[in-house]
């Protein structure tokens, strides 16, 4: 069994398609055929480090630390970590993870863990972030007066919120700003962030709203595993930069 490391770019597309269906075999789920080309390859910020677990020559694990930076500083979120039923429980997560934190030692990382991993990151030494922890909900009006203001560039938010293969965004118009939305069921949207500039997503009107953010204000009536981070600094993890997670 052998772990290796490799950026975006040192991936060709047969290891591209190892690295899909470990994910896809794992979960049982299928993602679209550009994911892949979407969210690394094509993604402005940079490069992205996959963590990669093989077993007589076969991809059997996966993880990968998505460059998505914060207020300009480099950061990585860890996303789209699978490992074979076959493969599970033998501390491929922890090992990936070293492996990982070692080659991005000084780079700020970031996550929201599910409910299996969650403690193991604390055990690690992740921290939690303040105020992480509930889902709220308002009238939309009033949820907007504090929605984070994204600074990425055209090209990053028409990259992430108008070209994403698996997500649809939307769009509330209001004082010069468009306020980014995501629907979580069906006419139940999710405030993410607001922006002076123009998408081409579909409007929407809704009357509340929800919201994940920390800096969010309604009433909190879901708790939910807390966002977590590990490395130099200290920077405010808005909405908008785990709603892939």
């Amino acid at each position: 069994m052998e772990i290796m490391a490799l950026w975006t770019s040192e991936i060709n597309g047969a290891l591209e398609l190892e690295i899909m269906s470990c994910f896809e075999d794992t979960f049982a789920t299928s993602k679209p055929a550009n994911y892949f080309k979407w969210k690394f390859r094509d993604n402005p910020f940079g490069e992205s480090l996959h963590i990669l677990v093989t077993n007589k020559g076969k991809v059997i694990g996966t993880r990968v630390f998505w460059r998505l930076d914060i207020e300009g500083v480099e950061a990585y979120q860890c996303v789209d970590t699978a490992v074979l039923p076959e493969f599970q429980g033998i501390g491929l997560f922890k090992r990936t993870t070293r492996e990982a934190l070692g080659i991005l030692s000084g780079k700020f990382i970031y996550n929201y863990p599910n409910a299996l991993s969650g403690p193991a990151y604390i055990n690690s030494g992740w921290k939690v972030v303040k105020d992480s922890t509930s889902i709220k909900v308002n009238l939309t009006n009033l949820m907007l007066e504090r929605a984070p203001v994204i600074s990425w560039t055209g090209e990053a938010l028409r990259w992430r919120f108008e070209k994403s293969p698996e997500a649809v965004y939307y769009a509330v118009k209001k004082d010069n700003f468009q306020y980014l939305f995501s629907e979580k069921r069906k006419n139940l949207f999710s405030l993410l962030c607001r922006t002076g500039l123009e998408l081409e997503l579909k409007t929407i009107n809704p009357l509340i709203c929800f919201s994940y953010d920390n800096c969010s204000r309604g009433l909190a009536f879901f708790s939910k595993l807390p966002y977590m981070s590990k490395g130099a600094g200290k920077h405010k993890l808005h909405t908008y930069l785990f709603d892939m997670a």
